[in-house]
Parts: structure tokens; sequence; C-alpha cells
């Protein structure tokens, strides 16, 4: 699992991953920022993370990327949108699904603007 993640890096920044790493499970997050930007869990015997969560945040909204393996490299892979200006608490309790789709894991460059953002969701929205 050690060789495993040491390998893995962060698919926004690039950083490495820290964190847990056990016998047959690893739970870690990006080092170069906090868990709130990637964290994922491996799972002994795949190559890729069996979940992930991914959060590129903007000015007053966050969007978020949650991957659940499914199969062989086959996701389920869900769109929120955050809102900042609500507790953490609540934040998660009252985020906003837009899209969720099969295939593999997806990830959005943290580099676009905003408005380039809900483009990418909004397109992958309507042929999902």
């Amino acid at each position: 699992m050690k060789t495993l993640v040491n390998a893995a890096s962060c698919p926004l920044c690039g950083g490495q991953l820290d964190g847990h790493i056990g016998f047959d499970v690893a739970r870690v997050y990006c080092a170069s920022y906090t868990n709130k930007e990637y964290i994922a869990t491996y799972s002994y015997g795949f190559s890729e993370p069996t979940y992930s969560v991914a959060t590129i945040y903007a000015t007053h909204t966050a969007y978020e990327m949650a991957h659940f393996h499914i199969e062989k490299n086959k996701y389920l892979n869900s769109i929120y949108q955050i809102d900042l200006s609500l507790n953490e608490i609540t934040q998660q309790s009252q985020k906003k699904l837009f899209t969720s789709f099969e295939g593999s894991r997806f990830f959005l460059n943290k580099k676009l603007s905003e408005k380039q953002l809900l483009e990418k969701i909004k397109l992958y929205t309507v042929f999902s």
C-alpha cells in the first residue's frame, strides 16, 4: 500500500498524498493544501482509489467531484455545488447535485474561472 500511495499524487495540483496507510487500506489527502482539496481511499488489490473527493474553490461556491468505484475502470462520478457562505456542517447537508454519471474518474481543471467551470459542468450535464 505504501508504494502505491507514494506513487500517486493529487489530480488537481500534483502534490504529494499523505495520511493513514494501513496494511489493506489507505486514507490519504493532498499534503500541498489540505484534506479539503483532495481525499482518497485506496483498498488492497486496486491501483486506483475506491473512493475519492476533489474540491475546487471559487469566490462564493465550491465544486465537489466525488468518485465511487463500481467495477474495473468504471466509477460513479457526482458533481456537487457547495455554498461557502454557510457554516461547514450546513455546507455538506445543503450541497446541490449538478450531475451524476458513470465512466472513468472525471476531474475539472482548478485553473479554470468560475464561469468556465459552470460551462463545463453544464456540458457534462447535457451529455450524461
